[in-house]
């Protein structure tokens, strides 16, 4: 490997920009064939990210409030 160092002693690899350009070249090429979801679908799985979001949250926040009683009532005993 062709290493420069420049006047504060850093390396500088003379063949870094062309390999920056092809690697952004072929990012461009893998893109094109990725098969984007239509709205309608993104919408879709949006709300139902959101939908299961709430129901976890809900179901351990009742958990929680379920084993902290349960704890509490031991603990007072």
């Amino acid at each position: 490997m062709f290493v420069i160092l420049d006047k504060w002693g850093l390396n500088i690899d003379p063949f870094f920009m062309p390999n920056i350009i092809t690697f952004l070249k072929e990012v461009k090429e893998e893109l094109i064939k990725v098969a984007w979801p239509s709205r309608e679908q993104t919408i879709r799985y949006t709300i139902l990210v959101i939908i299961v979001a709430i129901a976890v949250g809900l179901f351990l926040g009742g958990l929680d409030y379920i084993l902290t009683a349960i704890s509490a009532s031991l603990l007072n005993r």
